[in-house]
C-alpha cells in the first residue's frame, strides 16, 4: 500500500487499499495467463512426444510381424 500511495495521487486509506487490491488482482491474472501459456506448451510437447513414441512402436511392430 505504501508503494501505491507513493506512486500515485490516491488520497485516503480506503482508496489506497482498493488500488492496491486492484494491482494485486491484475498481477495475479498476468501470472495465471503466463502459467496457462506454459501449461499449453508442455501439453503440446508431450503430445508430440507421445505421437513419436506411438509411431516408433508401430514401425517396430510392422518390422516384427511384417
Amino acid at each position: 500500500m505504501a508503494e501505491t500511495k507513493k506512486n500515485g495521487s490516491v488520497i485516503g486509506s480506503e482508496r489506497i487499499a482498493v488500488m492496491t487490491a486492484l494491482n494485486i488482482a491484475n498481477e495475479m491474472l498476468e501470472h495465471k495467463k503466463e502459467n496457462q501459456d506454459y501449461n499449453f506448451k508442455i501439453d503440446s510437447t508431450l503430445s508430440r512426444l507421445q505421437s513419436k513414441i506411438n509411431d516408433a512402436l508401430d514401425i517396430k511392430n510392422q518390422l516384427d510381424y511384417g
